[in-house]
């Protein structure tokens, strides 16, 4: 009989009932909120007079719509209904809140990692589809919807049938220059944005260290068996760049733009004023950001910043950097990184989702390409016509120097 994986030892320990292979009721320990999902579920509950459950297992933050220049000045009504309306929530049902401008506030896939709540064991999730974030730290985690969060403030529990699983392997050693960014990118390239789709995925690689003793035990058995692997040798992998406008349009740097295939392919080539065999240093670039809740901890930005130091960025370029939450912001400027940057002509702002999505005042142009560590490229998601290349931190960063996307791993300052 073969073992059982992490995410079986996991799915088991917070069963409350119901068979597998049909919806099952499952346990929650921790429920982040934030400001655009959670009005709606908060006023449910008001409506047929119900309480928080376990509102110490619930945490909010205010990430979305929150300006990173002149923080308070909220333009947009609806930016600022949501943000204030979230404030009087989490304080009329007793929840704890980073709330907009406080000193953990952030991004809600940081913030709940810096402060403790995210931890090996734990289900976890969130009215936001990134909250798969979390499963890094040896959890379950995942997005739901806003009725979903009103269930889960009503009752700590929610109605899952169980996915099947997946293993993706990163073997091999990456060269210098490749980072994880790079693999993913990979990774949604060779197999498609819908690889995963019906799937928990379990990533591993040659070097898992186990962190405390309880954890030990949440590793997948050597016999465990999967509905799905997929392994993926990273010591030949280049810096990835996206041409296209979904995560599974992209290529190694060097590599031309792939023959259209489909209307998928040829409208996402006339969106983005490209065209088949092109090379990503042909991108006319205009802006660059570094940010978001896959790219904005410190350590990204120790990294761009020992990229950019002593240099400027090219002329007619745009760069900007938002830390992922205050206290990184705080950390960064306790380094000298905001220095670096602003001496380089980058933008240094104030920590939220900032320009992932075009739900606040940080947008770029239409028509204007973009070098971007978020984790989208979508049609009109950093704008109205903002035409998105999703790669790496210090691909972002060698690009706002050069005026185009250069191969970091030529680079001295890269390791």
């Amino acid at each position: 009989m073969s073992g059982k994986s992490i995410f079986d030892k996991l799915w088991e320990r917070h069963v409350v009932t119901g068979k597998e292979g049909e919806p099952q009721l499952m346990y929650v320990d921790q429920h982040y909120i934030h400001e655009v999902t959670s009005p709606q579920a908060f006023q449910g509950l008001r409506d047929v007079g119900r309480k928080v459950r376990r509102p110490d297992l619930t945490f909010g933050t205010t990430d979305h719509n929150v300006p990173t220049v002149d923080i308070f000045n909220i333009r947009d009504l609806i930016s600022k209904n949501q943000i204030d309306t979230l404030a009087k929530n989490v304080a009329e049902f007793g929840i704890d809140a980073a709330t907009h401008g406080s000193e953990r506030q952030g991004i809600v896939h940081m913030v709940g990692s810096e402060i403790g709540r995210s931890q090996p064991g734990k289900f976890i999730v969130c009215g936001d589809s990134h909250t798969a974030t979390h499963g890094a730290f040896g959890a379950i985690a995942f997005g739901i919807g806003t009725s979903e969060v009103e269930h889960v403030f009503a009752t700590q529990c929610i109605w899952q049938v169980k996915p099947k699983k997946m293993k993706v392997e990163f073997v091999g050693k990456p060269q210098r220059g490749v980072y994880s960014k790079d693999f993913i990118l990979a990774l949604i390239a060779q197999y498609g944005v819908d690889a995963g789709v019906g799937y928990a995925v379990e990533y591993c690689g040659e070097a898992f260290e186990e962190a405390v003793a309880d954890w030990k035990n949440l590793v997948s058995a050597p016999d465990a068996t999967y509905d799905k692997v997929i392994t993926i040798d990273v010591s030949e992998l280049a810096p990835m760049v996206t041409w296209g406008t979904n995560p599974e349009m992209g290529v190694a740097f060097g590599q031309p733009f792939p023959a259209i295939k489909d209307i998928n392919d040829e409208r996402a080539y006339r969106y983005m004023g490209m065209q088949p065999g092109d090379k990503a240093e042909d991108i006319d670039l205009g802006y660059v950001f570094i940010g978001s809740c896959t790219n904005a901890r410190l350590s990204d930005l120790e990294l761009a910043a020992k990229i950019v130091k002593g240099k400027h960025i090219a002329p007619n370029l745009t760069a900007i950097v938002v830390p992922g939450s205050r206290p990184v912001k705080q950390e960064a400027e306790c380094l000298g990184l905001d220095v670096i940057f602003k001496e380089a002509g980058f933008e240094w702002r104030e920590p939220g989702c900032s320009m992932c999505l075009g739900m606040n005042p940080d947008h770029v142009p239409e028509g204007v390409h973009c070098a971007s560590t978020s984790n989208r490229n979508f049609e009109g998601r950093q704008g109205f016509g903002a035409r998105t290349h999703l790669c790496s931190p210090a691909m972002a960063a060698a690009a706002a120097i050069a005026g185009q996307f250069v191969d970091v791993r030529q680079l001295a300052e890269v390791q």
